[in-house]
Protein backbone atom coordinates (compact mmCIF):
# COMPACT_ATOMS: atom_id res chain seq x y z
CA UNK A 1 0.00 0.00 0.00
CA UNK A 2 2.86 2.38 0.69
CA UNK A 3 3.89 2.03 -2.96
CA UNK A 4 0.55 3.48 -4.08
CA UNK A 5 0.92 6.33 -1.56
CA UNK A 6 4.27 7.25 -3.07
CA UNK A 7 2.91 6.73 -6.59
CA UNK A 8 0.32 9.39 -5.82
CA UNK A 9 2.98 11.75 -4.52
CA UNK A 10 5.21 11.20 -7.53
CA UNK A 11 2.31 11.65 -9.92
CA UNK A 12 1.11 14.84 -8.31
CA UNK A 13 4.58 16.34 -8.27
CA UNK A 14 4.56 16.32 -12.08
CA UNK A 15 3.15 19.65 -13.31
CA UNK A 16 0.69 18.18 -15.81
CA UNK A 17 -0.75 15.74 -13.27
CA UNK A 18 -1.23 18.20 -10.42
CA UNK A 19 -3.15 20.60 -12.65
CA UNK A 20 -5.70 17.89 -13.37
CA UNK A 21 -7.23 18.25 -9.93
CA UNK A 22 -7.39 22.02 -10.07
CA UNK A 23 -9.93 24.13 -11.93
CA UNK A 24 -9.10 25.32 -15.39
CA UNK A 25 -11.15 27.78 -17.43
CA UNK A 26 -10.38 25.77 -20.58
CA UNK A 27 -11.93 22.29 -20.47
CA UNK A 28 -9.84 20.94 -23.38
CA UNK A 29 -6.72 21.39 -21.31
CA UNK A 30 -8.31 19.60 -18.37
CA UNK A 31 -9.31 16.63 -20.52
CA UNK A 32 -5.83 16.30 -22.01
CA UNK A 33 -4.21 16.41 -18.60
CA UNK A 34 -6.65 13.83 -17.22
CA UNK A 35 -5.81 11.48 -20.10
CA UNK A 36 -2.05 11.92 -19.78
CA UNK A 37 -1.94 11.46 -16.02
CA UNK A 38 -4.08 8.30 -16.18
CA UNK A 39 -1.49 6.73 -18.47
CA UNK A 40 1.28 7.55 -15.99
CA UNK A 41 -0.58 6.09 -12.99
CA UNK A 42 -1.29 2.83 -14.83
CA UNK A 43 2.44 2.02 -14.71
CA UNK A 44 2.11 1.42 -10.97
CA UNK A 45 -0.66 -1.13 -11.55
CA UNK A 46 1.41 -3.31 -13.90
CA UNK A 47 2.74 -5.62 -11.13
CA UNK A 48 -0.85 -6.51 -10.26
CA UNK A 49 -1.18 -8.13 -13.69
CA UNK A 50 1.05 -10.93 -12.43
CA UNK A 51 -1.30 -12.06 -9.67
CA UNK A 52 -4.77 -10.46 -9.99
CA UNK A 53 -7.24 -11.74 -12.59
CA UNK A 54 -8.40 -8.94 -14.95
CA UNK A 55 -12.12 -9.12 -13.97
CA UNK A 56 -11.22 -8.69 -10.28
CA UNK A 57 -8.90 -5.80 -11.13
CA UNK A 58 -11.54 -3.98 -13.19
CA UNK A 59 -14.19 -4.45 -10.48
CA UNK A 60 -11.75 -2.98 -7.97
CA UNK A 61 -11.11 -0.05 -10.30
CA UNK A 62 -14.84 0.70 -10.55
CA UNK A 63 -15.27 0.68 -6.77
CA UNK A 64 -12.28 3.00 -6.56
CA UNK A 65 -13.88 5.42 -9.06
CA UNK A 66 -17.07 5.45 -6.97
CA UNK A 67 -15.10 6.08 -3.78
CA UNK A 68 -13.18 8.93 -5.40
CA UNK A 69 -16.44 10.48 -6.58
CA UNK A 70 -17.75 10.37 -3.00
CA UNK A 71 -14.60 12.08 -1.70
CA UNK A 72 -15.37 15.20 -3.76
CA UNK A 73 -18.41 16.39 -1.82
CA UNK A 74 -19.03 19.31 0.51
CA UNK A 75 -22.03 17.73 2.24
CA UNK A 76 -20.22 15.19 4.45
CA UNK A 77 -18.74 16.85 7.52
CA UNK A 78 -17.31 14.12 9.80
CA UNK A 79 -17.29 10.33 10.01
CA UNK A 80 -16.04 10.11 13.59
CA UNK A 81 -13.50 7.37 14.36
CA UNK A 82 -13.41 6.17 10.74
CA UNK A 83 -11.42 9.30 9.93
CA UNK A 84 -8.37 7.82 11.63
CA UNK A 85 -8.08 5.17 8.91
CA UNK A 86 -10.18 6.12 5.86
CA UNK A 87 -9.72 9.09 3.59
CA UNK A 88 -12.90 11.14 3.88
CA UNK A 89 -14.31 14.19 2.10
CA UNK A 90 -13.06 16.29 5.01
CA UNK A 91 -9.49 15.12 4.42
CA UNK A 92 -9.75 15.41 0.67
CA UNK A 93 -10.87 19.04 0.83
CA UNK A 94 -7.49 19.80 2.40
CA UNK A 95 -5.76 17.99 -0.47
CA UNK A 96 -7.39 20.36 -3.00
CA UNK A 97 -6.68 23.54 -1.01
CA UNK A 98 -4.26 26.16 -2.29
CA UNK A 99 -3.35 27.81 1.02
CA UNK A 100 0.00 27.14 2.66
CA UNK A 101 -1.58 24.89 5.33
CA UNK A 102 -3.06 22.66 2.62
CA UNK A 103 -0.16 22.30 0.18
CA UNK A 104 1.29 18.81 -0.25
CA UNK A 105 -1.10 17.25 2.27
CA UNK A 106 -3.50 14.30 2.38
CA UNK A 107 -2.44 12.28 -0.66
CA UNK A 108 -4.28 9.12 0.43
CA UNK A 109 -7.13 8.24 -1.91
CA UNK A 110 -8.62 5.47 0.24
CA UNK A 111 -6.60 5.12 3.44
CA UNK A 112 -5.47 8.25 5.27
CA UNK A 113 -3.32 6.19 7.61
CA UNK A 114 -0.40 6.41 5.16
CA UNK A 115 -0.45 10.20 5.34
CA UNK A 116 -0.44 9.98 9.12
CA UNK A 117 2.57 7.62 9.02
CA UNK A 118 4.57 9.60 6.44
CA UNK A 119 3.86 13.06 7.89
CA UNK A 120 1.74 14.41 5.04
CA UNK A 121 -1.53 14.50 7.02
CA UNK A 122 -3.33 17.74 7.89
CA UNK A 123 -6.70 18.27 9.57
CA UNK A 124 -9.26 20.46 7.85
CA UNK A 125 -8.61 24.05 9.01
CA UNK A 126 -11.29 26.08 10.78
CA UNK A 127 -11.24 28.78 8.10
CA UNK A 128 -12.73 28.17 4.67
CA UNK A 129 -10.51 26.30 2.22
CA UNK A 130 -9.61 28.12 -0.98
CA UNK A 131 -9.46 25.67 -3.89
CA UNK A 132 -7.39 25.95 -7.02
CA UNK A 133 -3.87 26.78 -8.05
CA UNK A 134 -1.42 28.71 -5.89
CA UNK A 135 -0.67 30.96 -8.85
CA UNK A 136 -2.24 31.24 -12.28
CA UNK A 137 -0.45 29.51 -15.11
CA UNK A 138 0.88 31.73 -17.95
CA UNK A 139 -0.26 29.25 -20.61
CA UNK A 140 -2.51 26.25 -21.11
CA UNK A 141 -0.06 24.67 -23.54
CA UNK A 142 1.02 21.37 -21.91
CA UNK A 143 4.44 21.51 -23.58
CA UNK A 144 5.08 24.97 -22.12
CA UNK A 145 4.05 23.83 -18.63
CA UNK A 146 6.55 20.99 -18.61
Amino acid sequence: MAVFHYAGRIGESRPMVRKETDPSPQRQYHLFVAWSSRRFVQIFYLPLALCVPPPIFFIHQQFNVLYQFWLHTETVRSLGPLEWVLSTPRHHRVHHGSTLKCLDKNYGGTLIIWDRLFGTFAEEPKEEIIYGLVMNQPSFNPLYLQ
